[in-house]
């Protein structure tokens, strides 16, 4: 199963939220769509999701156009929204059965995929409990069995991992790893380390146009020689014009991790970079 995008822009009153993106995704392995928030990665999901049109351009589903048959798309796609829609007054439980009914899936294999998938996000010990009493965790749990009812052969989350705890978001990343080696996953976050273990592929976007797209280690490559870290004293803040990631107190100082084309002081040396350096050197140019 392949999709392809083609020169995809989106125009709103006010902003330009996508400009010409275009790239193609395939079954076999999770892909990870990043950026700083209002980069429009949750339009981008949206038009993918037959939610939103474009403006201009285009989506394949191995070859046809899901603008104009949406149909084929809806068929295999399982979306997860970044604000999952619950309907408080129903259990877990309910609420799944509710939507298998609207996807017209048998009762028998619901009921066998409902179990199933409650136990495998850690719910099936709250799968009685009102859907109103869950906390913000539970219920992007719940978010996520709901996108995998049915057996979608696409599969795209926007930001799953709000609200969970570390456990939480090891078990939803392990999950869709393992989904992708068969299927179109798509996960959208602006946490690097959500797809830094599990992404076989990155697309990076920034205000709107894939700044980067490829596999995680091309974009550490890129980056090779362009981190430093040196320490300051106590109290004293790095320069303003430096793009730092990381700033962490010790007792010799505070050590300071950042990203430049040249030293940016000459106690400075270059350290090995990890994929959020890396994304912060595309996304700043250095």
């Amino acid at each position: 199963m392949e999709l392809t995008i083609q020169q995809l822009t989106k125009q709103f009153k006010d902003k330009t939220a996508l400009r010409g993106v275009t790239t193609t995704i395939r079954s076999g392995g999770l892909v990870g769509l990043i950026g700083p928030n209002g980069a429009g990665k949750s339009t981008l999901m949206k038009i993918l999701a037959t939610l939103e049109r474009p403006t201009s351009g285009d989506v394949l589903l191995d070859g046809h156009s899901i603008l104009h048959h949406p149909r084929q798309m809806k068929k295999v796609l399982g979306y997860m929204p970044q604000q999952v829609p619950i309907i408080p007054q129903l259990t877990a439980k309910e609420y799944l059965r509710y939507l298998a009914a609207i996807k017209g899936l048998p009762a028998t294999p619901a009921e066998e995929q409902i179990s199933a998938l409650l136990t495998r996000v850690h719910l099936a010990a709250a799968q009685n409990q009102r859907l109103s009493g869950f906390s913000g965790g539970m219920r992007q749990r719940v978010g996520l069995a709901a996108a995998l009812l049915g057996v979608p052969q696409i599969i795209i989350v926007d930001e799953p991992s709000a609200g969970l705890d570390p456990i939480e978001r090891i078990m939803m990343r392990n999950l869709l790893s393992e989904l992708a080696r068969t299927r179109i996953v798509l996960l959208s976050t602006h946490i690097v380390s959500d797809v830094e273990a599990v992404a076989s592929r990155l697309l990076l976007l920034k205000d709107g146009q894939l700044v980067f797209q490829g596999p995680a280690q091309q974009l550490i490559q890129a980056a090779d020689g362009h981190v430093w870290e040196y320490v300051l004293p106590q109290g004293q803040p790095p320069q303003d014009d430096q793009a730092v990631s990381e700033m962490r107190q010790a007792a010799d100082g505070v050590h300071i991790r950042t990203v430049a084309a040249a030293a940016p002081t000459d106690r400075a040396v270059t350290v090995t970079p990890t994929l959020e350096d890396a994304t912060l050197s595309a996304l700043e140019g250095r």
